[in-house]
């Protein structure tokens, strides 16, 4: 028996490197794409294989061995498309792991706020843009008045319940802002928060937190037993805060580090006055 140079017998190794067309056309076109050229193909082998062309053709099979091989193709697809879907579904499952473990990541787990991390990785992003397009940004730093008493008073669990309810109303705080103005809400730990604001709108930051400390003051929170039964009600807590704006009239601060600090100047000023106010530092403030 004669071999080929393609390993064939009597030429017909031609034909038999048809074998590597399923996994090759899925690979390289996908499940989809790479189905309709293997079939295609395999259309065209079987009418190859089929009389009168197999009669003309200058290498000859026999009917088992064709048979084997338009069996072969076909289990050879078979295996090729459910290792590529296998493939595309074990991928699928790392992508939503890597998303889960982002939003775990960058989610504060009590208040379902974002966290100091995504604070941080804003503060680069944002820095960034605040060289190349000088557009506005304002920063709120805040915190609950005498929490720690609470905390003392009523106990930790009733404490982390006001963290939520203030965590609730930071979300809303943040979704007064357009869409042409990234907003982000966060707890940077313990009982204190943050909101910034970066763009067109960043301005309205002082009316915003105006109605949150409002909105805040006036929830009324409710200590309840086991059962769920009301224990005390009417409790009213108030917060604090640091606002600092960047536009126009702030050339001086060049970084958002700079804004944060001057918004946390101006969050020590509110606890250290009057308290249950928020305090906006001016350009010229030190």
């Amino acid at each position: 028996t004669r071999a080929s140079t393609t390993g064939g017998l009597m030429g017909n190794g031609s034909v038999v490197w048809l074998m590597l067309l399923p996994s090759l056309s899925i690979v390289a076109m996908g499940r989809r794409h790479g189905s309709y050229i293997f079939f295609f193909a395999y259309l065209a082998v079987l009418i190859m294989f089929l009389p009168p062309i197999a009669n003309i053709l200058p290498f000859k099979y026999t009917l088992a061995g064709r048979i084997w091989m338009l069996l072969v193709m076909f289990f050879c697809w078979i295996f090729a498309y459910l290792s590529e879907y296998a493939r595309y579904k074990t991928q699928e499952q790392l992508i939503d792991v890597v998303t889960h473990l982002e939003h775990y990541a960058f989610t504060d787990t009590l208040t379902h706020i974002g966290n100091r991390r995504e604070f941080e990785n804003t503060f680069i992003r944002e820095n960034a843009l605040l060289l190349r397009k000088n557009r506005p940004f304002a920063i709120i730093m805040f915190d609950i008045d005498h929490f720690k008493d609470f905390n003392d008073t009523f106990g930790h669990l009733i404490g982390d319940q006001v963290l939520k309810v203030v965590g609730a109303h930071l979300k809303r705080a943040r979704e007064e802002f357009d869409a042409q103005t990234e907003a982000l809400a966060g707890r940077f730990g313990g009982d204190e928060f943050a909101l910034m604001a970066s763009g067109p709108n960043a301005h309205m930051m002082a009316a915003v937190i105006n109605r949150f400390c409002k909105a805040i003051t006036n929830s009324n929170q409710l200590i309840r037993d086991t059962e769920g039964n009301v224990e005390k009600n009417n409790l009213h807590i108030t917060v604090s805060a640091g606002i600092a704006v960047l536009d126009s009239n702030t050339p001086q601060i060049h970084t958002v580090e700079q804004l944060f600090e001057r918004s946390d100047k101006a969050l020590y000023h509110a606890k250290h006055t009057a308290r249950s106010r928020a305090v906006v530092i001016k350009p010229n403030d030190k």
